[in-house]
């Protein structure tokens, strides 16, 4: 599964295998599988459950987009505090945060060498 956080996106669908799924507190839980870190904790809102899936929405913040998480991450879905889903998705967020590098710009626009040794042969 695929998660795709985009700045300026508030509202998210979410799927899961979990079939039948009844009223109570849900809460969704993303963790890194990087760092170990909860990147997502947010509630789950129950849109629609039949006997092969769930479809869940939840929000988050316009800003969240801007954050720099891509990578493999471990999702878990609870009910009233028990776990009822978890597996694995790639969490991908657009455009993302700037990766702390910065571009080279050469002042050496002709390519011209500098010979610090060259051997008499």
């Amino acid at each position: 599964m695929t998660l795709t956080i985009e700045t300026g996106t508030t509202s998210y669908a979410f799927y899961s295998n979990v079939p039948n799924v009844t009223a109570g507190v849900f809460e969704l839980t993303i963790t890194s599988q990087w760092s170990n870190q909860e990147v997502i904790q947010v509630p789950l809102t129950l849109d629609s459950s039949n006997g092969r899936y769930t479809k869940w929405t939840f929000t988050l913040t316009t800003t969240e987009g801007d954050k720099h998480y891509n990578g493999m991450g471990n999702y878990s879905i609870t009910k009233d505090g028990s776990e009822i889903d978890s597996g694995s998705l790639k969490l991908i967020y657009s455009p993302g945060g700037g990766t702390g590098t910065q571009n080279y710009i050469s002042d050496n626009e002709n390519r011209q060498a500098d010979v610090f040794y060259r051997p008499a042969y």
